[in-house]
């Protein structure tokens, strides 16, 4: 039996929205050195809790070959590192499929444009929300956070201050993260910055004068308010873990009782976000958090011993 144009039109928007995404999420893990990854995964419940070994002081000891005594003894410990379950979806989507039928437009390819836009828009969704989080829980950890607020706009001594907070850690940053604004100061200052990498909706990737990957976005994670300022991330591999649940589902409903017959569509799904060397509060900051709940610093535990361990540095600059 054929399909109806309203199943036509599901199919083409649920698999143009997974195709796209699935193909833009394989090019963006390479080309930001990996220091965000985003992957596939099936988690349950609310959290997914991992645990790992923590850093054992003391293994190392000075021994006097002439004594008897018993050396102290040290506890091999784990810690719990958590991450947290964010619910997405789409509003209620109204549709009037009679107007396609009037101006000779085959339903399908509507559905393809949504499932496009959509998976963009979702991936943009699951970066900024993840940039913004993990900016929070590193400038509440002061010791990797340089405010250059109060001098200037971004350079790249800034920068190198950042990295400075690393002490010899510092070569381990894979990726710098920053709004669109802090990108077009340094390149006034006569910054090279001309290798293009990837391009997928409101995010872009460059490389800076020293080969490492830029990602340009205009996150609102990356902006503070009161007055306006930026942050800038330098990123070690593995940074942010953003994991897609592969829960998507989508319902299209018709309507009648109007005019003209209306389709409404309407989807949700679900991803986990994990920061390096932190773990969620389920205290503090719950389940199904929202935006603002995610990018609250207070709401991740450092639970790396050193800061060196954690997702690496950030930058304030006007």
């Amino acid at each position: 039996m054929a399909l109806s144009n309203r199943e036509i039109f599901n199919k083409q928007t649920r698999d143009s929205a997974s195709e796209l995404l699935a193909q833009q999420v394989e090019k963006f893990n390479a080309a930001s050195g990996g220091a965000i990854v985003l992957r596939s995964a099936s988690n349950s419940g609310d959290y997914s809790e991992e645990a790992i070994m923590a850093y054992t002081a003391g293994l190392v000891r000075r021994r006097n070959v002439y004594s008897t005594s018993s050396p102290s003894k040290v506890v091999i410990s784990e810690v719990l590192k958590t991450s947290v379950k964010v619910a997405a979806g789409t509003p209620p989507v109204e549709m009037d499929p009679h107007i396609a039928s009037w101006i000779g437009e085959n339903p399908t390819r509507a559905g393809i444009r949504i499932g496009e836009q959509l998976a963009k828009d979702s991936l943009a969704d699951m970066l900024n929300t993840s940039l913004g989080a993990c900016s929070a829980a590193l400038v509440t950890e002061a010791s990797n956070f340089y405010d250059y607020s109060s001098t200037g706009k971004l350079t790249l001594g800034a920068i190198n201050e950042g990295s400075r907070t690393m002490g010899d850690a510092f070569d381990s940053v894979a990726c710098l993260v920053m709004h669109s604004t802090p990108w077009f100061d340094l390149m006034g200052a006569n910054l090279t910055n001309a290798a293009h990498l990837f391009d997928f909706g409101s995010v872009k990737i460059r490389t800076d004068a020293l080969g490492r990957p830029i990602v340009m976005t205009d996150s609102s994670g990356l902006v503070t308010s009161g007055p306006t300022r930026y942050y800038t991330l330098g990123l070690v591999p593995g940074a942010i873990m953003v994991e897609d649940n592969g829960d998507y589902k989508q319902v299209m409903v018709d309507a009648t009782g109007g005019e003209s017959i209306t389709t409404t569509m309407q989807a949700e799904w679900t991803w986990n976000l994990g920061l390096k060397g932190f773990t969620w509060d389920k205290g503090n900051g719950s389940h199904s958090p929202s935006t603002a709940t995610l990018i609250t610093g207070s709401n991740w535990d450092k639970i790396a011993t050193s800061s060196k361990d954690l997702a690496g540095c950030v930058v304030k600059a006007q």
